[in-house]
């Protein structure tokens, strides 16, 4: 018998949630990311599971299987301007509500910086909201 995540010193895995839950990975997988609903029963059991372990998503890999990261990025011009703090705000509480994170860069105004942080916050996101000084042309991923 293996021994569960927490026999060895680790944190849980949805491996451990399914032997404690007496169910299948793919059931506790479809219960966490809320892709399916079961009976009563299944989904207590797991998500009891799943707290007494410990157990919580990895969104990296989570995205790695459904191509989605579950966040959105901001790109600002400079955060100690009021009107970007106002939108910073805003967004993030949109984001939230809707179950994404947020991730923000401020280019402080340097349009070198701005095309670098651009382009290494993109491929880390589903969505991109930017303020911006580039032209359009240097805009396109």
């Amino acid at each position: 018998m293996n021994p569960t995540s927490s026999e060895r010193n680790t944190k849980a895995t949805i491996r451990d949630v399914a032997l404690a839950a007496n169910v299948s990975i793919g059931t506790v997988s479809k219960i966490i990311n809320l892709r399916k609903t079961f009976s009563s029963d299944v989904e207590t059991r797991v998500k009891k599971a799943a707290r007494d372990l410990g157990y919580y998503s990895n969104p990296m890999a989570s995205g790695m299987v459904t191509g989605r990261t579950k966040a959105v990025g901001l790109v600002i011009l400079d955060i100690s301007n009021p009107h970007f703090t106002a939108m910073v705000k805003g967004a993030h509480r949109v984001a939230l509500k809707h179950g994404y994170n947020m991730l923000f860069v401020d280019t402080e105004e340097n349009q070198s910086a701005e095309a670098e942080l651009i382009s290494a916050l993109i491929h880390r996101v589903d969505g991109l909201i930017m303020s911006s000084r580039l032209p359009d042309e240097k805009l396109h991923a």
